[in-house]
């Protein structure tokens, strides 16, 4: 019991102790400047791109729904994709733990079948990944270029990232050519412990199984039967990127640093690294990349704290907007 309670308390006694450490470095002095600077009708603008943004977030999963021929209305979809996000947010670790809200709300309210809503989170979270890291190996590479490291730490780090990037793309790639490269390590991985569970989980486990094996074979059938709304998922998921690469770059607009190509990428990168971290809520980690990013870069500190502090605002607003959706979600069982 104490070593549970040890494993869960213990990525928060990190995050709070670096997140205290980034902000004692704060000249609090600065950041009122700063925030002074900010007007009314930029911190307006940025207000509704952030509402733009939550809205094309979920369009992603609600074309692929589509595909997968499941009519949804896209604000509901919407809704459950921000509960979904929420719960994310919370959950130590990079950004995993809403998927089975989304899975559950499917099939609870939609009527959706267990084998399409598992399939539907599946390819929504794979494309997201792929995505994400296709960013970050690119953005790795500007920190390389403009920053002096040794030819080994590049060579690491790219190494790193691209088998991240991998990852998702091969499972994608094999899935979409009716592959079950899921369901076959999940039965090796049954076969392995099969003598170790209980009768009652056995049962749970191959049930679990059988909905993996068929949720693989509806994404092959999406690939077949419905590609234009997977191209307009991958659309959607561009401008869903490029609309972060706005905020980003209006955040510190708004704060009075105009940034160019190399920094924005540097900045957002750094940040993406941090939420990747296992920290709750990226705390400490997201705070500490953007003081490191900011002196490696040769700006002032008190800015990329006063971003962090905007972005952390907006992100707490956002998230306790979905974990309200989710509690209602849960409490109309």
């Amino acid at each position: 019991m104490k070593k549970q309670i040890l494993k869960r308390v213990f990525p928060w006694l990190i995050a709070i102790g670096l997140f205290v450490w980034v902000w004692l470095q704060i000249p609090w002095g600065e950041v009122g400047e700063v925030f002074r600077s900010i007007s009314l009708i930029g911190l307006t603008g940025l207000i509704v791109l952030d509402l733009i943004i939550v809205l094309i977030m979920s369009g992603r999963w609600w074309f692929v729904l589509r595909g997968l021929g499941v009519q949804i209305n896209y604000l509901t979809a919407s809704r459950y994709r921000l509960a979904a996000t929420a719960v994310s947010y919370f959950t130590p670790g990079p950004q995993f733990g809403g998927e089975p809200l989304q899975v559950w709300v499917l099939t609870k309210y939609e009527g959706v079948t267990g084998e399409t809503a598992v399939a539907s989170v599946t390819i929504d979270k794979l494309m997201e990944l792929i995505a994400n890291f296709a960013i970050l190996v690119f953005g790795v590479l500007v920190i390389l270029q403009t920053q002096a490291t040794t030819l080994q730490t590049n060579r690491l780090t790219l190494l790193l990232i691209v088998l991240l990037w991998s990852v998702p793309t091969a499972l994608l790639f094999r899935m979409f050519h009716g592959h079950q490269p899921l369901s076959t390590g999940l039965s090796k991985l049954l076969k392995l412990l099969f003598n170790l569970i209980s009768f009652r989980f056995k049962k749970t486990a191959v049930s679990m199984l059988k909905t993996v094996r068929s949720s693989e074979k509806r994404v092959h059938q999406l690939r077949q039967q419905a590609p234009k709304q997977l191209l307009f998922a991958w659309l959607m998921t561009c401008l869903n990127w490029l609309l972060w690469f706005a905020e980003f770059w209006l955040v510190y607009y708004l704060l009075g640093l105009l940034l160019n190509w190399n920094e924005l990428f540097f900045s957002l990168t750094t940040a993406r690294i941090a939420f990747l971290l296992p920290s709750p809520t990226g705390l400490g980690t997201f705070e500490a990349s953007q003081y490191v990013a900011m002196t490696a870069i040769g700006q002032s500190v008190a800015i990329g704290l006063s971003a962090t502090l905007l972005m952390r605002v907006r992100d707490t607003l956002l998230a306790g907007l979905g974990l309200w959706f989710a509690r209602r979600l849960i409490g109309e069982n």
